[in-house]
This record gives structure tokens, sequence and C-alpha cells, in this order.
């Protein structure tokens, strides 16, 4: 017998309104953080999705979709954890359009930042998906309501820094780091 998902609800990090704000389907990129209501899912009608790839390619819109990671498969002690891990590959910058950070990663409208294929075998097949079955791609026509890109309150350094207004941006970290931090969220120090 399969094993039920369990959906954590993480609104905690993201309900002011100051750290959402609403974005159109097609302005969706890799390495923003988006959530919208998806009535058709079984579990979780209210996604809250890390982007890894984009397919807008074709003009008829039932075709276009965006898949990633379901934070919401997701502890809040594992989202520290995984972020972490990817700020030791790729940075964070400001999102031009709405100004909430985003990893940079570059995506079908954007030239620079690191190639998505490379968080995804470096860093969430190896530490993400052999836990939890968490991957999912979502078709554009059956999202219902506002896509919103979200500013995460994370609660542990050097990614709560990001909440500040005048430092969106950080850069990578180095491994050396990236050990030391997610030891310390492991013994729950963070």
């Amino acid at each position: 017998m399969a094993r039920k998902q369990v959906v954590h609800n993480h609104l905690r990090f993201y309900k002011e309104r100051e750290n959402r704000t609403t974005i159109s389907r097609h302005s969706i990129s890799t390495g923003q953080i988006v959530t919208f209501k998806y009535p058709s899912a079984t579990t979780d009608k209210e996604p809250l999705l890390f982007v890894l790839d984009t397919d807008m390619r074709n003009r008829k819109t039932e075709n276009n979709s965006v898949s990633g990671i379901n934070l919401n498969y997701l502890t809040s002690t594992h989202i520290n954890r995984f972020f972490v891990k990817v700020l030791s590959k790729a940075s964070w910058r400001k999102d031009e359009s709405t100004k909430f950070s985003r990893v940079n990663l570059h995506d079908e409208g954007s030239a620079g930042g690191v190639s998505p294929s490379i968080i995804y075998e470096s860093v969430v097949k190896k530490s993400v998906l052999n836990r939890v079955n968490c991957w999912r791609k979502y078709k554009f026509t059956k999202m219902s309501g506002n896509v919103q890109h979200i500013n995460f309150k994370f609660n542990v350094s050097p990614l709560k820094e990001l909440m500040e207004e005048d430092n969106r941006s950080i850069g990578k970290i180095n491994e050396k780091e990236t050990k030391e931090i997610t030891k310390k969220i492991d013994e729950n120090k963070l």
C-alpha cells in the first residue's frame, strides 16, 4: 500500500502581503518560488513551487507548464537545508519585475545564471527526491486564480538576509560553509 503524501502548511513564511506579489502565468521564471490554486490536484490544491523548468515554447496555452519542487511536501527544516545547498551552486538575485529574491538560474527569457539542470542533478536528485516525492509539473490551463511570486521568509543565515529590502541578492557559499550551516540546521540550532 502506498504511503499518503504529507502536505505541510508554510504560509507563516509568506502570509504578509508584502511577501507576495501577483504575476502573470507567462511571467513565471526559473528560480522563483510561486504559489497558485490547482483545483484538479488530489493532495495539494495550492502548491508552493520552486520553479526549475518553464515550458512556454508553444503559442497554445494548453501546452504550457511549469515544473519544480512542491515545497509543501517538505518540512521547513528540509526547505532550509535544500536552499542552503542550492546556494552552494547558485547565487540569489533580485527579480527585476517583482523586486523579490530568486535563485539566479537562466531560463528561456534570460541569459546568465546557472543552468537549472545543475541544481536538479547535484541537489534535487541527490538530497531531495531520494527522500520525498515532491517533483511536480503544473499545466497553465489547470491553474485557477492568481499566480503569486513569493518572497519566502527563511529563518537561517545567510538566506534570511534576503528579506532585507536593501539585500535581495546574495552570492554563492562554499562547500565548507554549506556543511557547517546544514549541520546547525540538523542540530536545531538555527
